[in-house]
C-alpha cells in the first residue's frame, strides 16, 4: 500500500474525530506530517474542500515555516497530555493545546487537540486588569497620604501612574489665566526619557485651545496617532512631536468649573483605551493638593500675622520653647518697639497706624528674613541663632541704618548677644529692658521740646 493510501486508510478511521467539536489533529511524529484533521479544524481553516494530506501542519494551520512552539517541546514519552494555553495571532484568539502520542495501527503518531476560550480569558484578563488598575490606584493614593512634602508625594504618583500605563513621561500642567499662559509644574521620565518641564514653562493658553474645548466636551484628551490626527502645521502638533510623542492621555482638573490644569501620559502602551485609573488619581491628586494647599493656609494664619507678614506671638512661644530644650552656640536678639503709635491711631486712625506698622516690618524683614517676629501691637523681635556676634552687628547697624534713613520710622531698639546662653527668656527680657531705655530716653526728649 503506498503513502497516500496509508494516510488515507488512517483517515478514514479517525471520522469519528469529526463529531468532537474542538480541533483536531493528527501527524507524524518525525516530520510534522499531516495524517487527519477533523472538520471542526477544517473549517476554522476554511479549507473545508481542500487537500491536506502529506503537508506540513505548521505550514497549513499556523502559516510557519518550521514545527510550533508546542510541537517542538513535545514529550512523546509522556502518556499524559502535554498541555499549554497560547493566543495564535493568525486566528485572533485564546486557545488550550492538548497533546499526546498515541498508536495507531501500531504506528506512534502526535494528536494535537485545541479548544477556544477566547471569551473566558478576555473575561479573565479584564478581571485581572480590574484588579490591577483597582490596587493601582490604592497603591496611588497610599503615596499620596504617606508622603510629607507635596512635591515628593506628586512625583511618587506620577512615577507609578507612568509604570501603571507603561508610558515614556507622566506630567502636571497648571494654567496661569493672569498672564495667559500654561506651565508644566511636575514630570516624572522613564530611564532613557529626555525631560521636557525646563522647555515646556510659560506656553500661550492658545496653544491648548484644542484641548480646552475637548476638556469640556469628553473630560479627557486621548491621542492615538499624532501623525494620524493632528495638523502637521499646527503649533500643537509640533510641540508634541518635537518631545517624540506618538500617543497621549490627558485629564483635567476643574475648581468650581473652571479649568485650572491637566495630568498626562505620554506614549502608553498598556490600558490606555481605559482613562478609569487616570481619572482616578487625577482626582484624588488635585484633593490631596487642595487639602494641603488649604492646610498650609490655615499654619500660615496660626503662624504669621495678617498684618505684617511676620511671625506671628505663636510662632515666637514656639521658637521659644525649642531654644530653652535645645540651646544654641549662640544667639542675637533685637527688640524693637514703635514710638507714639497710639498717639497717630488718635490723631490719623488706625489705618495710618498699619502702614507704620507694616513700613516697620518690612524694614526688619529686609535684614532678618524668617527670624522676625511681631509680638505685640507695637512690638517686634529678631531672634537669630547660630551667627558670629560681627555679622550679626554688622547687620543690626544697617537695620538702623535703614530705620533712621526713613522719616516715617520712630522707634527704640534695643539688642544682646550672647555665646552659649543659658536662658533665652532672660536674654529677651535684657534686650526688652535696652529698648525700654531707649524709650524714656525718646519721651524725655520730646516732653523737653513741648
Amino acid at each position: 500500500m503506498h503513502e497516500g493510501d496509508v494516510i488515507m486508510h488512517k483517515n478514514e478511521k479517525c471520522a469519528i474525530l469529526d463529531e468532537i467539536d474542538e480541533n483536531v489533529s493528527l501527524t507524524t511524529i518525525d516530520d510534522y506530517t499531516l495524517i487527519f484533521m477533523n472538520n471542526h479544524l477544517k473549517k476554522l481553516l476554511n479549507i473545508e474542500g481542500e487537500d491536506y494530506v502529506g503537508k506540513k501542519c505548521y505550514e497549513v494551520i499556523h502559516h510557519l515555516s518550521s514545527p510550533c512552539e508546542f510541537c517542538q517541546k513535545f514529550n512523546l514519552n509522556n502518556e499524559n497530555y502535554d498541555c499549554a494555553k497560547k493566543y495564535i495571532p493568525h486566528f485572533g484568539r485564546y486557545y488550550t493545546i492538548k497533546g499526546k502520542s498515541i498508536h495507531l495501527d501500531n504506528e506512534l503518531v502526535r494528536l494535537v487537540v485545541t479548544d477556544d476560550i477566547t471569551e473566558v480569558e478576555v473575561k479573565n484578563l479584564e478581571i485581572s486588569r480590574r484588579v490591577k488598575a483597582e490596587e493601582s490606584i490604592l497603591k496611588f493614593m497610599n503615596n499620596l497620604t504617606t508622603e510629607k512634602k507635596l512635591d515628593k508625594a506628586i512625583d511618587s504618583v506620577l512615577e507609578e501612574i507612568t509604570k501603571y500605563y507603561k508610558g515614556d513621561r507622566g506630567y502636571i500642567f497648571y494654567i496661569d489665566y493672569i498672564n495667559g499662559e500654561t506651565n508644566n509644574t511636575h514630570e516624572f521620565n522613564m530611564p532613557g526619557v529626555v525631560p521636557q518641564i525646563q522647555n515646556l514653562q510659560h506656553l500661550p493658553i492658545s496653544i491648548i485651545s484644542r484641548w480646552v474645548e475637548l476638556f469640556s466636551k469628553q473630560n479627557y484628551i486621548f491621542i492615538d496617532s499624532l501623525d494620524d490626527e493632528l495638523d502637521k502645521n499646527s503649533d500643537e502638533y509640533k510641540i508634541l512631536k518635537e518631545q517624540d510623542i506618538d500617543r497621549l492621555l490627558a485629564i483635567p482638573f476643574y475648581v468650581e468649573g473652571k479649568l485650572i490644569g491637566f495630568i498626562g501620559i505620554d506614549n502608553p502602551k498598556y490600558d490606555y483605551n481605559d482613562i478609569t485609573v487616570l481619572k482616578s488619581i487625577s482626582f484624588f491628586v488635585f484633593y490631596d493638593m487642595s487639602r494641603r494647599t488649604q492646610i498650609k493656609k490655615l499654619e500660615e494664619l496660626s503662624s504669621y500675622d495678617t498684618l505684617t507678614g511676620l511671625k506671628n506671638r505663636n510662632s515666637y512661644i514656639y521658637q521659644i520653647d525649642i531654644l530653652e530644650n535645645d540651646s544654641p552656640d549662640n544667639i542675637g536678639i533685637i527688640y524693637i518697639d514703635l514710638n507714639g503709635l497710639k498717639e497717630a491711631n488718635d490723631k490719623f486712625g488706625h489705618a495710618f497706624g498699619d502702614e507704620r506698622l507694616k513700613n516697620v516690618a518690612s524694614v526688619i524683614n529686609n535684614f532678618f528674613e524668617n527670624d522676625s517676629y511681631r509680638v505685640g501691637g507695637d512690638e517686634f523681635v529678631v531672634i537669630i541663632t547660630n551667627i558670629e556676634e560681627n555679622k550679626f552687628v554688622k547687620r543690626f547697624n544697617m537695620l538702623l541704618d535703614a530705620i533712621n534713613s526713613d522719616s516715617s520710622i520712630n522707634v527704640s531698639v534695643g539688642y544682646v548677644y550672647e555665646d552659649h546662653p543659658l536662658s533665652i527668656e532672660a536674654l529677651i527680657t535684657k534686650a526688652d529692658g535696652i529698648m525700654y531705655e531707649e524709650k524714656l530716653k525718646y519721651y524725655e526728649l520730646k516732653d523737653k521740646r513741648k
